[in-house]
């Protein structure tokens, strides 16, 4: 089998991001979610050879040790700022450079009032979000709306990952159940032998 060394995973599933951020986080990123990170370039290197050689499609790969970002640019403590994208999501810290990548330069914001405000004050930001997923460029587009198709990549990420947890808690549930079920059969069996007892003295 072709083993491919060094992948990290996609970027969807490297960080941790509060429910409250996710549609944000999500239409910041768009695709880039599914950007592919990493240990090194020949590692990135050899998962596209093995893809032209398969025919099977076509990635973008995020090597840590060639990245290069530019620092992360501070978020102005205004009313309606909630901060700077990468800082509101969690990450190992080696993965650090990859997130101020996609995310240094992104303010997510209240609303698209906020982000208007916020284009002619030159914030360094080369995109601002709102909480619904709503985005504003420097250049002044703006983007928003209802998709088509609600995608809940992140949704499902948080999901997934707090499934263990639920099983967990009900296997626990079952098993107390079924320590109940077990104690109230033996407090019925104590009482049909107490039944058959006295049955058998009054039979006697």
């Amino acid at each position: 089998g072709h083993t491919l060394q060094g992948i990290r995973g996609p970027v969807a599933t490297l960080m941790r991001v509060p429910a409250e951020y996710e549609q944000a986080i999500q239409s910041a990123l768009g695709t880039r979610l599914e950007n592919i990170v990493t240990e090194r370039w020949s590692d990135a290197e050899a998962a596209i050879a093995f893809l032209k050689e398969r025919h099977s499609g076509w990635a973008t790969f995020l090597p840590l040790d060639t990245l290069r970002a530019r620092p992360p640019i501070k978020a102005a403590r205004t009313p309606g700022v909630v901060g700077v994208a990468s800082e509101l999501i969690r990450f190992d810290a080696d993965l650090q450079p990859v997130f101020d990548l996609l995310l240094g330069h992104v303010l997510v914001v209240d609303n698209l009032r906020v982000a208007r405000r916020l284009l002619s004050e030159r914030s360094g930001a080369s995109l601002l979000v709102t909480l619904e997923g709503d985005t504003a460029q420097p250049s002044g587009a703006v983007s928003g709306g209802a998709r088509q198709v609600q995608t809940r990549v992140l949704a499902q990420e948080r999901e997934w990952r707090e499934l263990p947890a639920q099983l967990h808690s009900a296997e626990e549930a079952l098993s107390s159940a079924s320590h109940s079920v077990a104690t109230a059969q033996s407090e019925i069996d104590r009482l049909q032998r107490t039944l058959r007892e006295q049955a058998s003295l009054l039979a006697s």
